[in-house]
């Protein structure tokens, strides 16, 4: 009789040791209901040290829970394996596993987490893009533009030559029936500034269509935003799109304010847009003249608007400017500054234009 009720002593100390181990109390918090012990649980295991266990022993946990885990442990799974597993060999075939998860939710959150296990010197790059490319024929478009904006993240990263994500993403945006999937496509050509008609004309008719930033569609913003950085590199498609825009053509709506996105981007994207437009300045058409010079106000390029030698295209670029509503201080301070200038001809034109553009301040 004692050895049995020492047995059974023995079998429930085990029980309870093993009950509260601390990687049995872990999982317990994990399955249970979402709230404070749950949320607290998944703060650890992304912090790469759950309470009790060692950083081995963590990741062995979180990657059990990739494979047994419900939908919301899996996902959240692949994103703490993702930041704490630092071998890519390791991270990326095990996260590459979770792009065919039955969720949705876990599916999308492998596409995301293999951005992260991909080395910096592009350790596991090959795998993560042939089973992205997978991905990207999935019947899931939220996965297939997940898929692109990871291939995009990796070539803007470590560029390489003939780079076969480029090809994929390229792909995406020539083939994929959804809208979404394309603009993502050419936003991600326009991160690593890959110029091609196919990105800047579907942009450029997706702000037209959406009226620029007044639009309510998330991703129209990021369009624009995208349409300025490929022009900016583009000195042909910069050029065209000034004249398109003069002469009122259908394509161009939205066109000034991308250009002034585009300028704005960095030093080398403001001094190209502002080449073009001064060169635009001396075309024959008024109308063309006329347009750039607004445009180069607009940017803050006094200097070549003051080279500008018809005084009414300058009136005209000044007026426009001037009806567009309140003037940009930073035209204001450029022209001012140019008012000093020890040239006389620079200092009447700067003056005439401060003139036509505030009158109230410079009567």
């Amino acid at each position: 009789m004692l050895l049995a009720l020492v047995a059974v002593s023995a079998w429930v100390s085990v029980g309870i040791r093993e009950y509260l181990h601390p990687a049995r109390a872990w999982r317990r918090a994990i399955g249970g209901a979402v709230g404070p012990g749950r949320l607290e649980a998944w703060g650890q295991a992304k912090r790469g040290r759950i309470e009790g266990l060692d950083r081995e022993r963590t990741l062995a946990e979180v990657a059990r829970a990739m494979e047994r885990g419900d939908a919301d442990s899996r996902a959240s799974a692949v994103v703490a394996f993702a930041f704490n597993e630092s071998a890519p060999r390791v991270a990326v075939p095990r996260l590459a596993n979770r792009l065919a998860d039955p969720d949705a939710a876990v599916r999308l959150a492998a596409a995301k987490a293999l951005r992260v296990a991909v080395g910096p010197r592009g350790e596991g790059r090959d795998l993560a893009v042939h089973e992205l490319a997978a991905a990207r024929t999935a019947p899931d478009p939220d996965l297939r533009r997940q898929a692109v904006e990871a291939l995009g993240a990796f070539a803007d990263r470590a560029p390489i030559p003939d780079d076969p994500a480029l090809g994929l993403i390229r792909e995406s945006l020539a083939t994929d029936p959804d809208l979404g999937v394309r603009i993502a496509s050419a936003l991600a050509l326009s991160r690593v500034g890959v110029v091609g008609d196919g990105a800047v004309a579907l942009l450029r008719d997706y702000v037209r269509d959406h009226s620029g930033f007044d639009c309510t569609k998330p991703d129209c913003p990021a369009a624009f935003l995208a349409l300025a950085n490929l022009l900016s590199r583009s000195d042909e498609a910069t050029a065209g799109l000034i004249e398109r825009a003069a002469r009122r053509d259908p394509g161009a709506v939205d066109a000034e304010s991308t250009l002034t996105t585009a300028a704005n981007q960095d030093d080398a994207a403001h001094a190209r847009v502002e080449t073009l437009a001064a060169a635009a300045t001396r075309q024959d058409d008024p109308e063309i003249q006329a347009w750039a010079a607004t445009l180069l106000l607009k940017i803050g390029s006094a200097r070549p608007f003051l080279a500008i030698d018809d005084s009414p295209t300058r009136r005209r670029a000044g007026r426009a400017l001037a009806s567009a509503g309140r003037v940009d201080l930073r035209v204001v301070a450029a022209l001012e500054l140019a008012a000093a200038d020890p040239d006389p001809t620079t200092r009447s034109r700067a003056v005439e234009t401060l003139r036509t553009i505030a009158p109230g301040r410079f009567p």
